[in-house]
């Protein structure tokens, strides 16, 4: 008898034990994120993810990633496995489309001041990396920044609908500039604040 194939439409990575920083790849599987011209956000910002990781662990951090592959993980769920893995920070990866250029970084009013420390970190060394328009910190209620018990950030690191952006971000040396400004944005906000 063939047992059919099991879905992996929903999966969290299969790893074990505590991390300082947990890194989310936004969208993924059945939810594309934004698109233009053939390029689709969860693509972009696993690549970017990826690339953010490897730094972070150079650094000598543990690192956890929300998903690693082409997979779909609900929302509720990349906050609970932040939570669960006991991460002192967590960064959500995302591009945009609509109208305009740049990159800005959100956080949420209601977890408070470290919160928008560490998206001012971000937002200060992505940009000082890239030299893109500077499109500030700005306040959202993401369900990953809200649910998220550490302090947490989600970086919009350009968009797709502008022509320009959309081939930076697919360019490699491009997409590594982003990932060491988010790195080094994190790793600041760490150095800088009592993390216990």
């Amino acid at each position: 008898m063939i047992m059919p194939a099991m879905s992996r439409e929903v999966r969290m990575p299969l790893d074990f034990g505590k991390a300082d920083i947990v890194l989310d790849a936004g969208h993924g599987g059945k939810d594309q994120g934004a698109s233009a011209g053939n390029v689709i956000e969860k693509e972009i910002t696993l690549e970017i993810v990826k690339k953010t990781e490897k730094y972070l662990k150079d650094a000598g951090y543990k690192v956890k990633l929300t998903r690693d592959e082409d997979t779909f993980v609900k929302l509720e769920e990349r906050a609970e496995y932040a939570n669960r893995k006991g991460a002192k920070v967590f960064a959500s990866i995302h591009s945009e489309d609509g109208e305009g250029n740049g990159i800005e970084t959100f956080y949420s009013e209601q977890k408070g001041t470290e919160s928008e420390k560490l998206a001012q970190s971000i937002q200060t060394c992505v940009i000082e990396e890239t030299a893109a328009r500077d499109r500030e910190v700005k306040t959202a209620d993401h369900t990953v920044t809200v649910t998220t018990k550490m302090p947490s950030a989600l970086v919009e690191t350009g968009f797709l609908s502008d022509g320009t952006e959309r081939e930076l971000l697919q360019q490699e040396g491009y997409q590594d500039k982003l990932a060491k400004g988010i790195a080094e944005g994190i790793i600041n906000y760490m150095e800088e604040s009592i993390i216990e």
